[in-house]
């Protein structure tokens, strides 16, 4: 495929390499991959499914001894506020691929030749970026507590503002408590 370029920096393939794709059209295939993304990756845009294979000739190699990088066409037209996540499918897990864009083209590494998920995303670490300094700004969630405080024989009012911080990667929390006596 004229589209696609394997990029062997290591010398790890035979010189009668040979890659090629063919995206997957069997709807069960699909539908299950999907799902698995769906469940497992948040702010899911698309998702393309593609079978990678690579021949020495005659022979259909699977794992290699170190990475490959492989450049291809972008499956997807993708906004300022989007990007592509490269996953190799294996059984129920998804294994990410280091993946960029260059020159309008997807890039990613990869030693294991499969099932792939491309997937489509909004793209948060943008949004991060542009707003990491202003952490209310990023959308928190504010709770009030009110409690009583004694402090020298008078009763002072005290509230705890505990502030939520979006996640900003799979899983992880951001608090900040601030304390305001009235």
């Amino acid at each position: 495929d004229s589209k696609i370029v394997l990029g062997d920096v290591n010398g790890i393939l035979p010189a009668s390499a040979k890659l090629s794709t063919e995206k997957v059209s069997d709807e069960k295939v699909i539908n299950k991959v999907t799902s698995l993304v769906k469940d497992k990756i948040n702010g899911v845009k698309d998702v393309v499914v593609y079978e990678l294979y690579l021949t020495d000739g005659s022979t259909q190699l699977h794992q290699l001894d170190g990475k490959v990088q492989i450049t291809m066409d972008m499956p997807f037209d993708i906004s300022d506020n989007e990007t592509i996540k490269v996953f190799r499918v294996d059984g129920d897990k998804l294994i990410p691929c280091a993946s960029s864009i260059k020159d309008g083209r997807l890039v990613f590494e990869t030693d294991h030749f499969s099932t792939y998920a491309f997937v489509k995303t909004a793209d948060t670490q943008k949004k991060d970026k542009k707003k990491k300094n202003d952490a209310d700004a990023v959308g928190t969630k504010s709770v009030y507590l009110d409690s009583l405080m004694l402090e020298k024989n008078t009763r002072k009012e005290r509230r705890t503002r505990i502030v939520h911080t979006k996640s900003r990667g799979a899983g992880e929390r951001k608090f900040r408590q601030e304390v305001v006596i009235d």
